[in-house]
């Protein structure tokens, strides 16, 4: 099974776009960003939400609780 940092990068890859890109329109920097992708450090709640938001799948689906993807 996919990690957080895993879907993350994977969702970003299938939008083609940049962690520059993902941490504008979430509100981060993008060190902070790359940090969510490796696994440094992990986003609050509302961060995951506006991936989620942003990538067209649901929460459960980043946190790892759903296998399917774009569930919305």
């Amino acid at each position: 099974m996919d990690s957080f940092g895993e879907r993350l990068r994977k969702e970003r890859q299938r939008l083609e776009m940049s962690q520059a890109d993902v941490a504008d329109k979430i509100g981060v920097a993008q060190p902070v960003y790359c940090k969510y992708e490796t696994g440094a450090i992990a986003p609050n709640i509302n961060i995951v939400v506006r991936l989620a938001d942003l990538f067209g799948v649901s929460v459960d689906y980043l946190c790892g609780k759903d296998g399917g993807e774009n569930d919305g």
